[in-house]
């Protein structure tokens, strides 16, 4: 099964468990991001965009947990000949804290954590290779900022910090060098309460 199916099937799952609970949001949105990939000639594999999707449980007024899936791919590097793109794929587990500050603006630090995984797709012609590591641990810290528009819908915008271990090669498990998703995002979500 291709990783956009798994995520839709996750977050389709997700949105079905969550609408037989009451104080249960389901969140999404865009991010652009930053990676310490330090692999020589290759710049494109320093940033760019990404998407999550996930639930929270609201505990009480102020503490939710949840579990979010998060799709990050870096900006595609051409040659002549060929095209390379690398991607990763992560499952969170999360923790927010909601304060609210007047009746329309809140803020929410959040941190997760879980597996990271990363793949590297290059395309030359009509062949395409891919190399998968093996997963590795990551977390991120950051804080959302935002405003409900509803009594159901919430607008955020977010930052934060991602620090992934490093990744290794699934036979050998020997380090792959330079091949690091760690860095900053930031973004935009919304979320829809049941």
């Amino acid at each position: 099964m291709s990783r956009g199916t798994t995520l839709a099937v996750l977050l389709g799952m997700l949105l079905l468990w969550a609408s037989a609970y009451a104080q249960v949001d389901i969140v999404g949105g865009i991010t652009y991001n930053t990676y310490a990939v330090d692999w020589s000639g290759v710049d494109e594999f320093k940033s760019g965009p990404g998407f999550f999707g996930g639930v929270q449980y609201w505990i009480n007024d102020h503490v939710g947990v949840g579990g979010q899936v998060e799709y990050l791919s870096t900006t595609e590097a051409h040659d002549t000949s060929s095209s390379a793109r690398l991607t990763s794929l992560s499952f969170l587990a999360t923790a927010v804290y909601h304060a609210s500050f007047s009746d329309t603006i809140f803020v929410r630090p959040f941190v997760g954590m879980g597996v990271y995984t990363s793949a590297l797709h290059v395309e030359s012609g009509a062949t395409t290779v891919s190399f998968e590591a093996a997963p590795a641990f990551g977390a991120k810290l950051g804080v959302q900022v935002g405003t409900d528009i509803s009594s159901k819908v919430s607008l955020t915008g977010l930052v934060g910090y991602r620090v992934v271990s490093p990744f290794r090669e699934k036979e050998t498990n020997q380090k792959v060098d330079g091949l690091n998703f760690s860095g900053l995002t930031i973004g935009g979500g919304v979320g829809y309460r049941f």
